[in-house]
Formats: C-alpha cells, sequence, structure tokens
C-alpha cells in the first residue's frame, strides 16, 4: 500500500458512518427500553434506518469514486528508478 494510501477503515467518511449507525441504535434502543408509543418507535425506525442506509450509499459511493480517480493517477505519477550496482575496485 503505497503511503498517500489509508485503510478504507481509516476515513473520515467510514468514522462518521460508525457514529451514526451507533447513534442510530442507542436511539432505538433508548426508544424500545423507555416503552415509547409503537407509532413512535415505528417513525424512528423508518427514518433513522433510511438515513443510515442513505449515508451508507453515499459512503460507499464516494470511496469508490476516490478510489476510481486517485489510484490511477497515483499509478501514472509513480516512477521507477532503476538502482546501479556499483562493485568496489579490489585494491
Amino acid at each position: 500500500m503505497n503511503k498517500l494510501e489509508k485503510p478504507w477503515f481509516r476515513s473520515k467518511k467510514f468514522l462518521a458512518l460508525a457514529m451514526l449507525a451507533t447513534m442510530t441504535t442507542g436511539l432505538i434502543c433508548a426508544a424500545i427500553l423507555t416503552r415509547v408509543n409503537p407509532d413512535v418507535l415505528q417513525s424512528m425506525v423508518t427514518i433513522l434506518g433510511g438515513g443510515t442506509a442513505a449515508s451508507a450509499g453515499g459512503f460507499i459511493g464516494a470511496q469508490g469514486y476516490v478510489d476510481s480517480k486517485v489510484r490511477p493517477l497515483l499509478i501514472q505519477s509513480e516512477e521507477i528508478v532503476e538502482e546501479e550496482i556499483i562493485e568496489k575496485p579490489e585494491s
């Protein structure tokens, strides 16, 4: 892996998505534990689940777009420098 590339799980987009999924799960669990009205709970699951799914789709799409544009440019910009082997003359 190039020093410019980092793993997908260290990107800011992934961290934001992980936080969103964690907060969504926490809110729904809190609503279940506090015995919220089932209609409100259904609305929470629909809205929060849809928002998380849209964010996940955006993350995957954005990561794929960046990878498709950045990696070919990195490959083109890499220069292979041949190393010369110099033998020391024996004295």
